[in-house]
């Protein structure tokens, strides 16, 4: 089936660090988020808000350009559609680098520590944890590789085929930064499920909206 192709391909595609990461926020909160022993994961709806970043724009941009050459060219409407109401994601950013000057500047001077090892405990719900990738020609590849799996499946039932494809191109896009992004050496953790989750056949993860952990799971390491 259409769905779990598409989940192999963006399970390969977006590896995770083997190594732990790294959380940067402004002085104090850090120590709140140990105390809480839970880490909030933010809507997807609300990413475009920031306006020095301008998130989920890479991704559909490319997605639009080349669904004018499938058999998919006029349901671009409908996919924007899904993107608003046919699913919610919930994400949380990450850095892979440790005492990073970059990052304690940009984002604030706590530095949360998550494990490698909750990281492989985490990895056995249904999370995808990925590197984001900056380089337009990769990004490029991944989209149009998506959206020809679309077009050369044989399974039965176009509007079913079609809901798989808008799910995975919805994970996929918070995984697509633009390049001057680049520096800031990012992985995510996301959430995300269709907005029918009676529907087993359509869920693609758990409703997740924070990931919890132990205290020695995750550990302030500057404040």
């Amino acid at each position: 089936m259409l769905n779990e192709i598409l989940a192999k391909y963006v399970e390969e595609t977006f590896t995770g660090p083997d190594s732990s990461i790294y959380h940067y926020t402004k002085a104090g909160i850090g120590s709140e988020i140990i105390r809480s022993k839970h880490f909030r994961l933010t809507p997807h709806q609300e990413l475009n808000n920031k306006s020095d970043n301008g998130e989920l724009i890479v991704g559909p941009q490319l997605t639009k350009n080349y669904l004018k050459k499938t058999s998919l060219t006029r349901w671009e409407s409908r996919l924007n559609d899904f993107m608003d109401r046919g699913i919610t994601m919930h994400i949380g950013s990450f850095c892979e680098e440790r005492h990073y000057s970059h990052t304690i500047e940009k984002y604030g001077p706590d530095c949360l520590e998550f494990s490698s090892m909750y990281l492989n405990k985490l990895q056995k719900q249904p999370v995808l944890i990925g590197r984001v990738i900056y380089d337009r020609k990769k990004q490029k590849e991944i989209i149009t590789t998506m959206i020809d799996l679309h077009e050369q499946s044989n399974e039965e039932g176009s509007e079913k085929k079609r809901i798989s494809l808008f799910q995975w191109l919805c994970v996929v896009y918070p995984l697509l930064k633009e390049e001057k992004h680049h520096l800031d050496s990012e992985c995510r953790i996301i959430t995300a499920y269709c907005m029918d989750p009676d529907d087993q056949n359509k869920i693609i993860g758990k409703v997740q909206n924070q990931i919890t952990f132990e205290h020695h799971e995750v550990q302030l390491i500057r404040g």
